[in-house]
């Protein structure tokens, strides 16, 4: 991922990507987690994205950052698809 993000995990057969965003001076790190389902058709994504740090109690906006930027980064490059 270009947002900074290390990809954890990719499973293409279950719609799964795992992520992790790393330690910076915001945070000490998030887990981000990327579930494509689908069916006849339809598509649902959800973004989820936690910090690693279990007993952060506030996160001061740095996941629904997160989740904005996940968002993002695929709208803002061009198409890979052949012409």
């Amino acid at each position: 991922m270009a947002i900074g993000a290390g990809i954890r995990t990719r499973d293409q057969a279950t719609g799964r990507l795992e992520a992790v965003f790393p330690i910076s001076w915001r945070s000490w790190g998030e887990k981000v987690g990327v579930d494509v389902l689908g069916v006849d058709g339809d598509v649902l994504v959800q973004i989820k994205s936690r910090s690693s740090l279990p007993t952060t109690l506030i996160d001061w906006g740095k996941n629904a950052d997160n989740v904005r930027r996940t968002i993002a980064e695929p709208l803002t490059r061009p198409s890979r698809r052949p012409s």
